[in-house]
Formats: C-alpha cells, structure tokens, sequence
C-alpha cells in the first residue's frame, strides 16, 4: 500500500466540479435577470420618447393656433372639410394620433403604440393626455399647450379624442 502519492482523487474532482457549477449557474441566473430588467427598461424608455414625441408635435402644431374647438367623439374624417381648417384625432385601427389639413391625406404624429388620446381645455390653455402601450408597458403622458394666437376660450366639447383648429391666413392653405 502506498501512503505518500499526492494527487487529487475522483471524489475531490466530482465535488470541485459540482461546486463551480452551482456557482457558475448562481451567475449566470443573475446575468439572465438583469438582461431582462434592461430589456424592460429598455421598453419603458422606447415608449416614454415616442409618447414624448407625439406630444411635441402636437404642441407644435397648436402652438400659433387663432382658434381650437373640441369636437364630439362621433367625428368622421373622411367628411371633415380642410379648407379652412386642420384636425388632430386618434385613429384606433392604426393605433395612431393623425392629423387631417389641407395638404392630402391623413398624416402620423406618432408611431403606432398609442392608445388612447384626451383633450380637454382649461379656458385658453389646452391639456391633454396620450396614453401608450408597447408589450406589457405602458404609460400616460399628461402635457398642456397654450395656443399663443387665440382671441378666446377653446370651445366645444368638455373632452374629446377630436380638435379641430386654424392657423393665422391658413385659410387656403398657404
């Protein structure tokens, strides 16, 4: 019998073994996890900016507005005349906030993550609220603007998916 050999047994090897991977699947559990919560927030940020977007757009587009009226939520776009004014309304088969003006065709103002759209007014300045879903996110962005061109109180009804407004010598288009 030899007492003195140095070397590692077959036990020692399959406990080491065992060891390092239990440790191993420790780390790589929290590499899996923390993938998912950036992909989650990840998401998070996607939707705020496209709803952040959308909103600005519609501040811009309001801004120089002489008059904005809320319009009831039966509105139908394809009778709406453009000649003298603009519209901006939620289509919810596109999932899209959309604005009609003389220039043609519906245009977008947001990407297709949208769900719902509210404007109410608050004498001359007009609020509103766009909520969003992507995935499982979702969000709602509450902003106001105040048209600097308007002679009087936003009129129409006290909350609505549909504005209609007119732009200072739009009344061509030009």
């Amino acid at each position: 019998m030899i007492r003195n050999q140095k070397g590692i047994t077959l036990i020692e090897i399959l406990i080491v073994s065992g060891a390092m991977v239990i440790v191993l699947a420790g780390i790589y559990s929290f590499y899996l996890s923390g993938q998912k919560i950036f992909h989650s927030g990840a998401g998070q940020v996607e939707l705020h900016d496209s709803l952040r977007l959308t909103a600005e757009k519609i501040s811009r587009e309001l801004r120089f507005a002489e008059s904005v009226t809320l319009l009831p939520g039966g509105w139908d776009p394809e009778n709406a005349p453009t000649d003298d004014y603009s519209y901006i309304y939620y289509d919810g088969a596109s999932r899209r906030v959309m604005l009609l003006d003389f220039s043609g065709p519906p245009q977008p103002l947001s990407g297709d993550n949208v769900s719902a759209i509210n404007f109410t007014a608050e004498g001359r300045i007009l609020l509103y609220a766009i909520e969003g879903e992507s995935g499982s996110e979702s969000f709602t962005l509450d902003t106001s603007v105040r048209p600097l061109n308007l002679s009087g109180p936003i009129s129409g009804a006290d909350s609505s998916p549909v504005l209609r407004y007119s732009l200072p010598g739009d009344s061509t288009g030009g």
